[in-house]
């Protein structure tokens, strides 16, 4: 990893350009028998940080999708920005509009926010209630409808014209797992989805639930 940022550093520099040693951090997987790495670039130490936003997706050393869960909920329903209450008041709760137009929206917009990225994701069911939770909320906005109403879930989804989320999450992980194992054998995906670790112990307690066994339960 330090040949690599040495090799980032110097072609930057042959280019006229310079790593930013404030901006660039150290996201590191703790283990009980190595010491935590130090990292320079440019003479700078590195930062080491237990959790990093890389291409809109939170990615922790703990390797626990509850805090992007979280985010993605948030984005939609606490922080509620200027566009998407907008886009609540003229579209989702307008009247005049159909149901399958509002729908197409919602697919298009919410749900592709919501499960980006979500092709590597290995959820537990805590989470995927979480999402399950807004993703009803936001039918029971479209259909006019009211936790008082007492309408299941299965009504409501059907009335949309839609499913559930976790099956359009399972949809979306097993279409891209149809996309890699297609791929050929020197690909580095495919490599690394049969792949096992030569050496290492399990850790103690509870084992973190891997993408591997997800994926053959699903």
């Amino acid at each position: 990893m330090a040949q690599q940022l040495d090799a980032i550093s110097s072609t930057h520099s042959r280019a006229g350009l310079a790593v930013d040693s404030k901006k660039t951090k150290v996201l590191y997987l703790p283990s009980d028998s190595s010491p935590h790495p130090t990292f320079y670039i440019s003479g700078n130490h590195l930062v080491l940080t237990e959790q990093f936003t890389c291409l809109g997706s939170i990615i922790t050393s703990t390797c626990d999708r509850a805090a992007e869960n979280q985010h993605r909920v948030n984005l939609h329903v606490n922080l509620m920005p200027a566009s998407f209450r907008r886009l609540s008041k003229r579209i989702f709760m307008n009247r005049d509009l159909s149901t399958c137009t509002k729908m197409a929206i919602y697919n298009a917009i919410c749900v592709s926010t919501l499960l980006y990225a979500c092709e590597g994701w290995t959820p537990y069911c805590r989470q995927v209630r979480a999402l399950e939770a807004f993703h009803i909320r936001c039918l029971q906005t479209i259909l006019h409808v009211h936790w008082w109403d007492k309408i299941p879930h299965v009504e409501i989804c059907r009335r949309a014209s839609t499913t559930s989320l976790e099956m359009i999450l399972l949809r979306r992980q097993l279409r891209r797992l149809d996309h890699v194992i297609r791929m050929p054998r020197n690909r580095f995906p495919l490599s690394l989805l049969y792949s096992e670790l030569f050496c290492g112990r399990r850790s103690v307690g509870g084992q973190k639930r891997r993408f591997k066994y997800h994926i053959k339960s699903s």
